[in-house]
């Protein structure tokens, strides 16, 4: 219905106590005081594109973002 669609899965682990999260879709997220590695490989095509982040933050977060209607 809306034409796009975002392959994207994100998964956060913490340490203590052991929590992992994983999103998936559309997401919205933060990082504080990030310290790792950020890889960025651009395609033709948004939908091949690649983001990699790996490392420790002292505040992290995020949130799915249905694309459906709410009504």
């Amino acid at each position: 219905k809306f034409g796009m669609v975002f392959p994207s899965e994100t998964v956060m682990i913490k340490w203590l106590p052991f929590h992992v999260k994983v999103l998936r879709g559309f997401q919205f997220g933060f990082a504080t005081n990030f310290i790792g590695i950020y890889i960025y490989i651009a395609k033709p095509l948004p939908k091949k594109s690649f983001t990699f982040f790996m490392g420790f933050a002292r505040h992290a977060g995020g949130i799915e973002i249905p694309l459906q209607p709410f009504w």
